[in-house]
């Protein structure tokens, strides 16, 4: 993925404050070194080998003193916060919810088979299929694009429990 798309392809991105202020390249590195599905994170223990391949990865050549500052793992506070908070980043309800969206829209195609809505006589039940399609046309353009932009799935601290959920806000305003 190249560094400039990253937060256009998951927005929720731009709402948590740990990355504010972060360049593109910046965030990719971390998402690289510290996400918990990057592949860097599962094969590399060792740190400093994982942040040089994070580095690679994300295309990102830093400055001389930056740069041997990551080399030795010395991170300033706003990649150190950065990268805690990236290492909490659940994804796997995005792809449950994927998942979910994706056999909702198989359910849709079959109900939208006018042949769905014959009963035992061989008549058609004209208004049931009429307001199903029509139904099914409303809420499929929220539904791609819940899918396009990664469902606003976020992390969020409540009474000291760390809880990763749906930003409920985001989710229910998708597609206005």
């Amino acid at each position: 993925m190249r560094p400039a798309d990253y937060r256009s392809r998951y927005p929720e991105l731009k709402r948590i404050k740990e990355f504010e202020g972060l360049t593109a390249v910046q965030l990719i590195t971390i998402w690289w070194y510290a996400n918990p599905t990057s592949e860097l994170v599962t094969s590399i223990e060792d740190n400093t080998l994982r942040i040089k391949e994070a580095l690679k990865r994300a295309k990102f050549t830093p400055d001389r003193t930056l740069n041997a500052d990551l080399m030795k793992l010395n991170f300033d506070e706003k990649w150190a916060n950065a990268i805690e908070r990236m290492s909490k980043v659940e994804p796997g309800i995005r792809e449950k919810a994927r998942s979910m969206i994706e056999k909702l829209i198989t359910n849709y195609e079959t109900m939208c088979d006018p042949e769905q809505y014959v009963d035992k006589d061989k008549l058609k039940d004209i208004k049931k299929f009429v307001d199903a399609t029509t139904k099914i046309a409303q809420e499929l353009p929220g539904m791609i694009t819940k899918m396009e932009e990664g469902f606003g799935v976020s992390h969020r601290e409540d009474d000291d429990e760390e809880n990763t959920g749906f930003d409920r806000e985001y989710y229910q305003n998708a597609g206005d």
